[in-house]
């Protein structure tokens, strides 16, 4: 099948070519208007290129089609349908900002929107917490605080070994820093706020 072609615009500084396609033997045909940016423009490079696309087109005017030479519904007609909700986003809504909350009789938890497909916002709700469960939290993070308080007391009883050389106003520094770890649990605030006192430094 012969395809003809007619270069309509030439850029070389913009390596950028427009090239028009037809079919003389069948003027009724559309030609086809191909612009492309080609980085090599010699003679056998560019007629590559060109046949290549003249292939492409040429295949078009010769597919048969796979749909029936008449119509196969009538021109008009009406559609029995069932309504269905028309999303024009995808819903993808966001978490506000936290709320203030007391951390030791309340907690947070974000409100389920699943069922407004329209939402933007996943709103939080504060949620009081029974007698049950401020005492379970309490309890919980006193034996964590305690933990810490006996690790501290255990990294400080290298004081007490016959082969450490202290002099006694030092030891005695560090007696009083290990008294008052004992003491921890008897501040007014523990667990929820702690005074830790400060480790002396050196032997």
């Amino acid at each position: 099948m012969k395809v003809k072609y007619k270069v309509l615009d030439y850029r070389p500084e913009a390596e950028w070519i427009a090239v028009e396609f037809f079919d003389e033997a069948n003027p009724d045909r559309e030609p086809w208007v191909e612009q492309f940016v080609f980085p090599d423009f010699s003679k056998d490079k560019l007629t590559e290129q060109l046949r290549a696309i003249a292939s492409r087109f040429a295949g078009s005017w010769t597919r048969i089609p796979d749909h029936p030479a008449e119509l196969s519904i009538p021109e008009t007609g009406t559609l029995d349908v069932e309504p269905e909700l028309y999303l024009p986003f995808e819903p993808n809504p966001q978490y506000a900002p936290e709320p203030e909350f007391d951390e030791w009789t309340q907690e947070i938890r974000y409100v389920d929107v699943s069922d407004d497909p329209y939402a933007e916002v996943i709103p939080w709700e504060v949620v009081d917490l029974t007698k049950k469960q401020i005492q379970e939290r309490l309890d919980m993070h006193s034996a964590m605080m305690r933990e810490q308080r006996d690790y501290a007391l255990m990294c400080s009883d290298f004081i007490f070994s016959p082969d450490i050389n202290m002099s006694t106003e030092k030891k005695a520094e560090w007696c009083e820093y290990r008294q008052k770890l004992r003491d921890l649990t008897l501040q007014p605030d523990f667990p929820k706020e702690i005074d830790w006192p400060q480790k002396p430094t050196g032997c």
